[in-house]
């Protein structure tokens, strides 16, 4: 069974992207590793903004 490693290719102002599902989890674990992290120094009582801004 072959799985396609690329989801989709489509240009941006004539410039090729492809989309592949190794990159689609990367993106998805930073997304969600931020917000757990924001949270997580929100329940701390500090500054959830100044975590973003580094």
């Amino acid at each position: 069974m072959d799985i396609n490693p690329i989801i989709t290719s489509f240009k941006f102002f004539n410039i090729p992207i492809t989309l592949t599902w190794y990159g689609l989890i990367v993106m998805t674990g930073v997304i969600i590793g931020a917000w757990v992290a924001e949270r997580e120094v929100r329940r701390r009582g500090e500054n959830g903004e100044v975590l973003m801004d580094a």
